[in-house]
């Protein structure tokens, strides 16, 4: 009972009662059993605040993806660890629980309060466990969500890379340092404007017809 002093009565109200209106008819057996029921009730409320802040999270993750930004990405994946950070620390909190629980209901007979407790902590056990899930899903589909974008504009650049290329090629050929028959035509510059028209043409084309874009 050292954490139960060591919290105050503030967190163990069921217990808190019992002392109050303490009397002979009330059983050690009861005492523990009251106990160990506002440990669980103590878990299924840090449960239920890191379920909200998961929400948060997942609505952030939402409006992300319609408005990226650098900025918010880090702090996003930032909050979305400490939340990972929380609910690890709260199922190792729910697993010590588990084997007190455990070795309590095996010290006595089965009644109605211990079988109250066992279905407790599975209900807890269960929704620690989809809460782990939960958070470590939602922290990939994030990072997924980062490398799609990355992915997109790495895309748009080799698309333009590829556009570029024959132009760059083309304009390094006429700027070499020897006169070329082209220089003396009268319409040399027309020609080589039709020239990088028709090879930009021919590019998209292949592009298209490749599926690319």
């Amino acid at each position: 009972f050292f954490f139960f002093f060591f919290a105050g009565t503030a967190a163990f109200p069921g217990v808190a009662e019992l002392m109050g209106n303490w009397d002979e008819s009330i059983t050690m057996d009861h005492l523990v059993n009251v106990f160990l029921e506002d440990t669980l009730d103590s878990i299924r409320d840090l449960l239920d605040v890191d379920s909200d802040h998961l929400e948060a999270r997942e609505d952030e993750v939402d409006e992300h993806v319609l408005v990226p930004s650098h900025r918010k990405d880090a702090q996003l994946v930032h909050s979305l660890y400490q939340i990972q950070r929380q609910v690890a620390l709260h199922r190792r909190l729910l697993l010590m629980t588990n084997k007190v629980i455990l070795s309590f209901v095996k010290m006595g007979k089965k009644d109605p309060f211990r079988v109250d407790l066992i279905d407790n902590l599975q209900s807890l056990l269960y929704a620690v466990e989809n809460l782990q899930e939960k958070t470590t899903h939602l922290l990939n589909l994030h990072l997924a969500l980062g490398d799609h974008r990355t992915n997109q504009l790495l895309y748009i650049l080799t698309i333009f890379n590829v556009l570029f290329i024959p132009l760059t090629f083309l304009v390094g050929f006429y700027g070499m340092n020897f006169r070329l028959p082209e220089f003396e035509w009268r319409y040399g510059h027309e020609y080589f404007l039709s020239l990088v028209v028709v090879v930009s043409s021919l590019t998209l084309g292949l592009l298209k017809f490749n599926q690319f874009i």
